[in-house]
C-alpha cells in the first residue's frame, strides 16, 4: 500500500468517501499512518460518512495509531461518521481501555454529549462493565442524559444488570427521562423483569409504565 500511495493524491476519497489515512488508520497500519503524515495529509477530515482517522482508529482499539496521531497535534474531541462520535465515544462504545486511557489522558472531554450519548452512555448500551467503571472512576457524570436518555436507561434497556447495579451505586438518577423515556419503561418494555425490580427497590416512579 506504501508504495502505491507514493504516486496517488494521498488526499484522495475513494467510492465509500475513507482516505487513504481513514483506511491506514482503520487497518491499524502504524507504518503507513506515519509515511502520510510526514508526507503532508489532511489528518483532521472528518465528515458525515466517516470519523477523523483519530476516532477510526480509536474505534478499532489501535492504540499505537492514536498515540502517533495525537503526537500530530489532531483535534481529540472532532466527531464524524454517521452516528457523530467523538474518539473517545468510539472507543468506549467497543469496550478499548487502552484507547480510552490514553485519550483522557490527553484532555478528551468525557462528558461530551452527541448524537448517540455520552462515552458512559454508550459503554452501558454495550455493557461494557469494567469500560463504565473506569470511565466513573475517571469522572464520568452518572446522569447526563441525551437523545436516547441516560446510561441507566441504556443499560436496563439492554438488560445489563451489573451496569445498572454500578451505575445506581454511584448516583444514577433512577427517574431520569429523556426523549425515550426511563429506565423503567425501557426494562418493562424489552421485559428485563429482573432489572425492573431493581428500580422499583430503588425508589422509581411508576408513572405511564404498565407492570410485567
Amino acid at each position: 500500500m506504501i508504495e502505491f500511495l507514493l504516486g496517488t493524491d494521498i488526499n484522495f476519497a475513494r467510492w465509500d468517501h475513507l482516505t487513504s489515512l481513514q483506511l491506514a488508520a482503520s487497518n491499524g497500519e502504524i507504518e503507513t499512518v506515519r509515511l502520510l503524515l510526514e508526507k503532508g495529509v489532511n489528518f483532521n477530515k472528518a465528515d458525515g460518512f466517516n470519523g477523523s482517522a483519530l476516532q477510526i482508529a480509536s474505534d478499532g482499539g489501535h492504540t499505537e495509531v492514536v498515540c502517533l496521531l495525537l503526537e500530530k497535534g489532531m483535534d481529540i474531541n472532532t466527531v464524524g461518521g454517521k452516528q457523530e462520535l467523538s474518539p473517545l465515544q468510539a472507543a468506549a462504545a467497543k469496550g478499548h481501555q487502552e484507547v480510552v486511557l490514553l485519550l483522557l489522558g490527553n484532555s478528551a472531554d468525557i462528558n461530551a454529549a452527541g448524537k448517540c450519548g455520552t462515552a458512559l452512555t454508550l459503554a452501558s448500551r454495550n455493557g461494557h462493565t469494567e469500560m463504565v467503571r473506569l470511565l466513573i472512576e475517571k469522572g464520568a457524570n452518572v446522569n447526563a442524559v441525551g437523545k436516547e436518555g441516560s446510561a441507566l436507561r441504556a443499560a436496563s434497556a439492554q438488560g445489563h444488570e451489573n451496569i445498572v447495579h454500578i451505575l445506581l451505586n454511584n448516583g444514577a438518577d433512577v427517574n431520569a427521562v429523556g426523549e425515550y423515556g426511563s429506565a423503567l419503561k425501557a426494562a418493562v418494555k424489552k421485559r428485563h423483569k429482573r432489572i425492573a425490580q431493581l428500580l422499583r427497590k430503588n425508589g422509581v416512579k411508576e408513572e405511564g409504565v404498565k407492570s410485567m
